[in-house]
Protein backbone atom coordinates (compact mmCIF):
# COMPACT_ATOMS: atom_id res chain seq x y z
CA UNK A 1 0.00 0.00 0.00
CA UNK A 2 2.96 2.34 0.98
CA UNK A 3 4.31 1.53 -2.67
CA UNK A 4 1.10 2.39 -4.38
CA UNK A 5 0.52 5.63 -2.06
CA UNK A 6 4.08 6.66 -3.41
CA UNK A 7 3.89 5.40 -6.39
CA UNK A 8 0.49 7.82 -6.67
CA UNK A 9 2.76 10.91 -5.29
CA UNK A 10 4.97 10.32 -8.08
CA UNK A 11 2.95 10.46 -10.30
CA UNK A 12 0.81 13.73 -9.44
CA UNK A 13 4.55 15.18 -8.98
CA UNK A 14 5.10 14.40 -12.51
CA UNK A 15 2.24 15.46 -13.81
CA UNK A 16 2.68 18.69 -12.29
CA UNK A 17 6.39 18.83 -13.54
CA UNK A 18 5.75 18.02 -17.07
CA UNK A 19 2.72 20.74 -17.21
CA UNK A 20 5.48 23.23 -15.44
CA UNK A 21 7.12 24.55 -18.17
CA UNK A 22 4.04 25.35 -20.46
CA UNK A 23 2.55 27.00 -17.32
CA UNK A 24 5.73 29.27 -17.05
CA UNK A 25 5.57 29.86 -20.64
CA UNK A 26 1.76 30.95 -20.78
CA UNK A 27 2.63 33.07 -17.69
CA UNK A 28 5.80 34.39 -19.10
CA UNK A 29 4.07 35.10 -22.85
CA UNK A 30 1.21 37.30 -21.12
CA UNK A 31 3.64 39.84 -19.54
CA UNK A 32 4.97 39.69 -23.00
CA UNK A 33 1.83 40.06 -24.59
CA UNK A 34 1.15 43.30 -22.75
CA UNK A 35 4.58 44.33 -23.56
CA UNK A 36 4.07 44.58 -26.66
CA UNK A 37 0.58 46.26 -26.82
CA UNK A 38 2.70 48.80 -24.68
CA UNK A 39 5.27 48.88 -27.14
CA UNK A 40 2.52 49.57 -30.05
CA UNK A 41 0.98 52.05 -28.11
CA UNK A 42 4.08 53.96 -27.49
CA UNK A 43 4.89 53.41 -31.18
CA UNK A 44 1.81 55.08 -32.15
CA UNK A 45 2.41 57.64 -30.04
CA UNK A 46 5.63 58.61 -31.43
CA UNK A 47 4.58 58.51 -34.64
CA UNK A 48 1.89 60.95 -33.38
CA UNK A 49 4.19 63.17 -32.31
CA UNK A 50 6.57 63.20 -35.07
CA UNK A 51 3.43 63.83 -37.35
CA UNK A 52 2.73 67.08 -35.01
CA UNK A 53 6.37 68.54 -34.83
CA UNK A 54 6.71 68.26 -38.65
CA UNK A 55 3.84 70.19 -39.14
CA UNK A 56 5.03 72.71 -36.60
CA UNK A 57 8.48 72.91 -38.29
CA UNK A 58 6.33 73.50 -41.61
CA UNK A 59 4.13 76.32 -39.69
CA UNK A 60 7.15 79.08 -39.69
CA UNK A 61 8.58 78.25 -43.24
CA UNK A 62 4.62 78.86 -44.74
CA UNK A 63 4.82 82.22 -42.52
CA UNK A 64 7.44 83.67 -44.42
CA UNK A 65 5.52 82.74 -47.89
CA UNK A 66 2.72 84.85 -46.21
CA UNK A 67 4.66 87.75 -45.26
CA UNK A 68 6.34 88.21 -49.06
CA UNK A 69 2.56 87.21 -50.47
CA UNK A 70 1.04 89.92 -48.31
CA UNK A 71 4.33 92.53 -48.73
CA UNK A 72 3.43 91.65 -52.85
CA UNK A 73 0.02 92.24 -52.36
CA UNK A 74 0.70 95.52 -50.49
CA UNK A 75 3.06 97.27 -53.46
CA UNK A 76 0.48 96.25 -56.35
CA UNK A 77 -2.26 98.07 -54.16
CA UNK A 78 0.41 101.13 -53.85
CA UNK A 79 1.37 101.22 -57.20
CA UNK A 80 -2.32 100.86 -58.52
CA UNK A 81 -3.16 104.09 -56.21
CA UNK A 82 0.08 106.42 -57.12
CA UNK A 83 -1.45 106.33 -60.85
CA UNK A 84 -4.78 107.92 -60.23
CA UNK A 85 -2.80 110.36 -56.99
CA UNK A 86 -0.51 111.34 -59.86
CA UNK A 87 -3.42 112.08 -62.36
CA UNK A 88 -4.99 114.16 -59.47
CA UNK A 89 -1.86 115.95 -58.12
CA UNK A 90 -1.11 116.83 -62.12
CA UNK A 91 -4.62 118.27 -62.50
CA UNK A 92 -4.59 119.96 -59.19
CA UNK A 93 -1.21 122.01 -60.16
CA UNK A 94 -2.93 122.66 -63.68
CA UNK A 95 -5.16 124.13 -62.01
CA UNK A 96 -3.27 126.06 -60.02
CA UNK A 97 -1.23 127.33 -62.98
CA UNK A 98 -4.57 128.20 -64.35
CA UNK A 99 -5.53 130.80 -61.54
CA UNK A 100 -2.26 132.17 -61.22
CA UNK A 101 -2.59 133.37 -65.23
CA UNK A 102 -5.79 134.34 -64.93
CA UNK A 103 -5.27 136.37 -61.63
CA UNK A 104 -1.96 137.95 -63.29
CA UNK A 105 -3.86 138.60 -66.16
CA UNK A 106 -6.52 140.45 -64.02
CA UNK A 107 -8.80 138.96 -65.93
CA UNK A 108 -11.08 137.17 -63.10
CA UNK A 109 -9.97 139.70 -59.47
CA UNK A 110 -13.29 138.29 -57.95
CA UNK A 111 -11.87 134.72 -58.88
CA UNK A 112 -8.50 135.52 -57.57
CA UNK A 113 -9.82 137.23 -54.44
CA UNK A 114 -11.88 134.16 -53.31
CA UNK A 115 -9.49 131.93 -54.09
CA UNK A 116 -6.53 133.89 -52.00
CA UNK A 117 -9.09 134.11 -48.87
CA UNK A 118 -8.69 131.99 -46.36
CA UNK A 119 -11.17 130.01 -46.43
CA UNK A 120 -10.53 128.79 -49.95
CA UNK A 121 -7.10 127.08 -48.61
CA UNK A 122 -9.51 124.89 -46.39
CA UNK A 123 -11.69 122.87 -48.57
Amino acid sequence: MVDDKMLDTTSELEAELSQEPERRQNHASEPEGSHTCEAFVAEDGAAERRMKAAALEEEPRSHPKAMDSASQQASLQVATLQEPWHVITEAEDETALQLSVVCLSGAGEAVCLLASSPEAGSS
